[in-house]
């Protein structure tokens, strides 16, 4: 298990770090590895933050959290871990806004605008090369299972980031979206993303 109190962070921040793992362990019922994940990902942000003068996870603003995905981008994160950290993220505010009775500063948090630019097109082997992930650890499964929710559906990472497993139909093979005005979408899911959505499901997540 994750040592936090080696962490380079406020005392404060660790102690809401240990608060927020115990929450995923008997709350979320994740498994080791997606808690490691999940952690890891907030110590990062944590750290951040303190390094720009934020020290109090209470004070942190939707700015904030923009200001840390462009230091993402700037440091070449891929899209695909930037949408990790994002989940992440929203998860953890989630928490902080249940747990403290305030607003939940990363609601309306979607990916950036550099994030949503696209090549022209893609050659077969660059296709390839994003949906061929080593399947080792339950973290692994989830990020395939996006990945090939993401090709077979078109939906757009921050309806992705923010989809409800209540929205995921695995006996007809659909998937229920809600865009920008809310405004609903049904689209239908191929094989193989059914595929492994199922076995990250059935099988890696604690629900």
């Amino acid at each position: 298990m994750l040592e936090i109190n080696n962490f380079k962070i406020s005392d404060s921040n660790k102690e809401i770090l240990k608060k927020y793992r115990v929450y995923l362990l008997t709350e979320k019922h994740l498994v080791d590895n997606s808690i490691s994940s999940y952690v890891l990902d907030i110590y990062k942000y944590l750290e951040y933050l303190e390094e720009i003068g934020i020290s109090n996870f209470l004070s942190i603003r939707k700015e904030d959290i923009y200001n840390y995905l462009d230091y993402l981008d700037k440091n070449k994160y891929s899209i695909y871990s930037v949408v990790r950290k994002i989940s992440s993220i929203k998860s953890f505010h989630h928490y902080i806004a249940f747990s403290n009775g305030i607003d939940d500063v990363s609601e309306k948090i979607e990916m950036p605008r550099f994030y949503k630019k696209l090549p022209d097109t893609l050659a077969i082997e660059e296709v390839d090369m994003l949906l061929d992930i080593e399947l080792n650890t339950p973290f692994d499964y989830r990020n395939k299972a996006m990945i090939e929710l993401m090709y077979a559906t078109g939906l757009r990472v921050s309806e992705l980031v923010n989809l409800d497993i209540s929205n995921v139909d695995l006996d007809k093979g659909f998937v229920r979206c809600f865009g920008k005005g809310g405004k609903e979408r049904i689209v239908p899911i191929g094989d193989t993303a059914l595929k492994y959505l199922k076995i990250y499901l059935n099988e890696y997540r604690d629900n």
